[in-house]
């Protein structure tokens, strides 16, 4: 069996992928979502880091725990919790194989949570971020459709004809 996850920071549709009369058709098995994903960074940070000064005359404040993305740790986050899902299914049915869409940060995020596991070798991962592109494009962009042949066209010669 194949299945296909397309993720990103904000969600993720993992489905199954049937080939019946020649066609392949995916069929939504599991969607999870990060409601977080979609957050502002206002929204992260209820209470102010500290700020701190150097000792010396003339020094700016400064934070004390470094730049951080809070959106980032919450990707991080969801995409542990999705390789955990993966896993379990993994699990249940070591003969699937596993096609992973998700944009290059998310997909950093998942492969280093996938480090060394038994199933990666099962895993083919896909470099494109669906996150904005209609649900009804994805298999069309995923290469599941079957594409028609592009009509013949007879080519004419400029020669006239003369009597």
């Amino acid at each position: 069996m194949n299945y296909i996850a397309v993720a990103s920071r904000v969600g993720a549709h993992i489905f199954r992928l049937n080939k019946s009369n020649h066609q392949k058709q995916l069929e939504l098995v599991k969607e999870l979502s990060n409601p977080l994903g979609r957050e502002r960074n206002r929204e992260f940070q209820n209470d102010k880091p500290g700020m701190s000064r150097a000792k010396y005359f003339g020094s700016a404040p400064h934070r004390l725990d470094g730049e951080k993305n809070p959106h980032d740790d919450a990707a991080d986050q969801f995409a542990s919790h999705l390789v955990e899902v993966i896993k379990q299914m993994w699990i249940r049915n070591p003969k699937i194989k596993f096609q992973i869409v998700a944009g290059p940060n998310f997909m950093g995020m998942l492969r280093r949570h996938l480090n060394d596991s038994p199933f990666e070798k099962d895993i083919n991962w896909v470099n494109k971020n669906l996150e904005n592109v209609p649900q009804q494009q994805w298999p069309k962009l995923l290469g599941l459709e079957e594409r028609t042949p592009p009509p013949e066209v007879y080519i004419h010669s400029n020669r006239t004809l003369s009597s």
